[in-house]
């Protein structure tokens, strides 16, 4: 019996200026989430999108079965199994994180910091973090060991970075120039059955959260509470909203009901995109393309 496939390709965009002999100028950006695996790949010289291709799963998946989703992408994979790549960097999308000042921050403390809001299995799990230099915060959060030592094994003497996805959501606003305004508002990511949501008042964030969402009601319920318990007003504060939403979905239609002001984010200024991604809309893939600055 022919096996069923576990996952579908969702896109594939390649640049026709995408040089395989130029790897060493190129980074690789993953981004690991129970949903989906998504890559870029981006020249570092010319700041310029190559690739970018994302893996739906046709399923909620174990980490013994993401394991094996990622040896059946990268068996059949050329380039994934590369090793000639300048820089390799993978975000992790999940609900263990947390934002703590840097007058506070210990590095030896992390394991400390994660257990007061999530527990933590040493066995299973390692703790990481990542400093926002604008900000003056640093982001403290957890990521699988066997995910990790795989891509480890796959890319053996490379320096791995590892990051969250909330620390590129934030990095991604706060790069953005457009997005600097003084005036307070909101921003949603809406990705990976999670809601993102970063509330920034000029260049700082004052507030920043991950929520799981399984249906549009899901999803309007954590926004709404948020305005809600924040006591932002739906008539003044706006919204911006990135990942997978459109003005044509349900869920803006929703949304527009109760907040008077909708808008969608724009385009990281920090890559260069070619013709080949006009199908993308410029708020989609927004935490994976600021992976290349971060």
């Amino acid at each position: 019996m022919e096996k069923k496939q576990s996952y579908h390709i969702f896109t594939k965009i390649i640049d026709d200026n995408f040089e395989i002999d130029n790897l060493h100028h190129y980074q690789l950006s993953i981004q690991i989430s129970q949903s989906n695996f998504i890559f870029c790949v981006t020249d570092t010289i010319q700041n310029r999108c190559m690739l970018v291709e994302d893996y739906q799963l046709n399923h909620s998946t174990s980490e013994r079965d993401y394991l094996n989703l990622l040896n059946s992408i990268f068996e059949d994979h050329i380039l994934l199994s590369a090793g000639f790549w300048k820089t390799i960097k993978i975000s992790f999308k999940n609900f263990k994180f947390s934002l703590i000042p840097s007058a506070l921050f210990d590095s030896n403390n992390v394991s400390k910091y994660m257990q007061m809001v999530h527990p933590l299995n040493d066995e299973l799990e390692s703790v990481f973090h990542f400093k926002h230099q604008t900000n003056e915060m640093v982001n403290v959060f957890v990521a699988e060991k066997n995910i990790i030592q795989w891509f480890k094994n796959r890319y053996p003497g490379k320096n791995i970075e590892i990051i969250h996805n909330t620390s590129l959501f934030i990095e991604a606003l706060l790069q953005n120039n457009v997005l600097t305004a003084s005036t307070k508002a909101v921003f949603a990511s809406i990705e990976s059955q999670i809601l993102t949501l970063v509330i920034k008042n000029g260049s700082k964030v004052e507030f920043c959260n991950n929520f799981k969402v399984n249906s549009d009601t899901d999803l309007l319920y954590f926004l709404l509470f948020t305005y809600n318990e924040l006591e932002l007003d739906t008539n003044y504060t706006p919204l911006y909203l990135t990942g997978n939403v459109h003005i044509e979905t349900e869920i803006y239609q929703k949304l527009y009901k109760f907040i008077r002001y909708i808008d969608f984010s724009p385009r990281t200024q920090s890559l260069r995109f070619s013709y080949k991604f006009d199908e993308l809309l410029d708020h989609h893939y927004y935490d994976l393309f600021a992976m290349h600055s971060c």
